[in-house]
């Protein structure tokens, strides 16, 4: 796990945090990129893992223009949107007791179910 920065030149950076394939040489392989969506680099991040909740874009202004400012904010702010959506949907569609508490959890998220939507359960 880690962050893909993609650059919006003249206006800003963009973190995102994605899962990566680590190859037995060692090697980053990004097994969803699409075609013409070049990435600047890969930051693996130890520090963090998956734990069944979208984490928001970051941004990171590449001018003091209010335009640039102006735009920073809204992607900032329809970045966070969307993961709140997507991690309330994921909880929506799992009903409770629907998994035994140490199987998968029924959402997706690959964690065991009494480590994600069914620790709001207890």
């Amino acid at each position: 796990m880690g962050w893909i920065i993609r650059e919006l030149p003249g206006w800003y950076l963009e973190a995102e945090f994605h899962g990566v394939w680590v190859s037995p040489a060692g090697q980053h392989v990004d097994l969803t990129s699409r075609q013409g969506d070049a990435a600047l680099l890969f930051l693996p991040d130890p520090g963090r893992a998956y734990r069944g909740e979208g984490l928001p874009n970051r941004y990171l202004a590449l001018s003091p223009s209010p335009e640039v400012q102006a735009v920073v904010r809204m992607e900032e702010m329809h970045a966070r949107l969307r993961s709140e959506a997507e991690s309330l949907g994921r909880r929506e569609r799992v009903q409770p007791g629907s998994a035994g508490r140490n199987d998968p959890c029924p959402c997706g998220s690959g964690l065991k179910y009494k480590k994600c939507c069914g620790h709001a359960a207890r």
